[in-house]
């Protein structure tokens, strides 16, 4: 996780992949970003496409674990634990940050549908 805490204040930017105060970021490319820097090989995916990505699975009736993706339809945040998220908002929206995930599930209507990382062998 500290991988992705080491994205908090990015700049929202569509399609950016440089983190820090002078970088940029979105939902989907911090979320490729950061797991290929934290070890994990990650087939880029946007939020629209995540469901195809070979690398997650999608869970079944199953709690969220840290690390796991919540996919919105539209949008793509990594479980931190304790009821947060990371993630990138929309433009006007701040930053990459860790928000509430009720928050979250509240602004969009409905719960995330959640994936986890399948370690290949």
């Amino acid at each position: 996780m500290k991988e992705f805490q080491s994205w908090v204040g990015t700049p929202y930017e569509p399609r950016g992949k440089k983190k820090g105060k002078t970088g940029g970021t979105d939902c989907s490319h911090s979320t490729n970003i950061g797991y290929s820097n934290a070890g994990f090989p990650y087939y880029y995916s946007t939020a629209l496409d995540f469901p195809k990505n070979p690398r997650f699975k999608q869970l079944q009736n199953i709690e969220p674990q840290i690390g796991d993706v919540a996919r919105w339809p539209d949008h793509l945040a990594v479980f931190a634990g304790n009821g947060m998220i990371y993630t990138a908002h929309r433009p006007g929206g701040g930053a990459y940050s860790l928000d509430k995930l009720s928050d979250w599930t509240k602004s969009k209507g409905t719960t995330p549908v959640w994936y986890r990382y399948d370690k290949p062998n």
